[in-house]
């Protein structure tokens, strides 16, 4: 499976494209998600506490290059401190340490911004900016990015006129009004985003694809690859549960920010390897078992002569 696995992520196209398109919240996050999960199995057995410092420093640092993933580092700590625990193995102290080592990992970061914008500031202070381009009553594309600052004269002017916090005060604002006035269009909107991020679904109207021409071919592969890979998370929950609960946590948590804000084809790319591992572990379970009922049909016969 692992050879499988390495071959096919060489010839990967979205690895190809976009590590060449986007670096810092795909594929140096990719890597850095990579390690975390291989450091995470290894928390699971070991309380040595300079491992789970380094896991700590890795979360930080994976957590300055995109907060989103700091989502799933409480749960694989759990999990591991759950699994120590089980084994009668001291938990609280490794823990406490990875904790506070991810805490001095961002913490300059966030006392930076607290110096400079006068408040505390959780990573970035673009959160309302990010909730309002996806929940504004704009639903023809997954997002409304021609409204951003960067591409909008009539933002980017309110955006220089106001500042940059007032600003985005100003739009978590208006995204928080127009949920609570269209509480049903949110939630569908939620739920088309999920789609979107694992299926590739958005839309066939004709004014969307002369925007995403590509959206027919890419559809059909991220399908693939979304149920092949959830069937191959069943089969290990059916032989190893404690491992599906692990890689399966982090399939479930690491996207759900965007259904609620809004998603871009990039965000699931750090998930990429995960997913492309459990394609391949159907397929190789598949090849097994044929192998295994041509071998039971091979030996009848020859039971049979006997």
């Amino acid at each position: 499976m692992g050879l499988w696995a390495g071959w096919a992520w060489a010839f990967f196209p979205y690895g190809i494209y976009f590590a060449a398109a986007w670096a810092w919240s795909t594929h140096l996050l990719l890597l850095s998600l990579c390690w975390l999960l291989y450091l995470a199995q290894e928390l699971e057995i070991s309380p040595r506490l300079g491992l789970w410092a380094g896991f700590g420093l890795l979360a930080g640092f994976a957590g300055l290059c995109e907060p989103s993933v700091l989502v799933v580092i409480p749960f694989l700590m759990i999990l591991a401190a759950w699994r120590l625990a089980r084994a009668g193995k001291r938990w609280l102290v490794p823990g406490v340490v990875a904790s506070l080592v991810l805490a001095a990992a961002i913490a300059p970061w966030l006392i930076r911004d607290a110096v400079v914008f006068h408040r505390f500031i959780p990573m970035r202070d673009s959160m309302g900016l990010e909730l309002w381009m996806g929940n504004n009553g704009y639903s023809e594309r997954w997002t409304s990015d021609q409204l951003h600052p960067l591409h909008d004269a009539q933002e980017l002017a309110l955006y220089n006129s106001m500042g940059e916090l007032a600003y985005m005060d100003r739009k978590a604002q208006q995204a928080r009004d127009y949920i609570r006035a269209h509480p049903g269009c949110y939630a569908g909107m939620c739920v088309r985003r999920s789609l979107y991020l694992w299926y590739g679904y958005w839309s066939f109207d004709r004014a969307y694809l002369a925007m995403e021409p590509m959206d027919p071919e890419n559809i059909p592969f991220a399908a693939f690859m979304t149920v092949f890979g959830m069937i191959g998370l069943f089969t290990l929950w059916k032989r190893k549960r404690l491992e599906a609960v692990r890689y399966g946590g982090v399939l479930i948590l690491f996207p759900m920010t965007y259904y609620f804000t809004h998603p871009e084809p990039y965000h699931m790319r750090s998930l990429d390897p995960l997913l492309l591992i459990f394609v391949c572990y159907t397929i190789v379970s598949w090849r097994e078992r044929a192998r295994e009922r041509v071998g039971l049909a091979t030996e009848r016969p020859a039971t049979q002569d006997a």
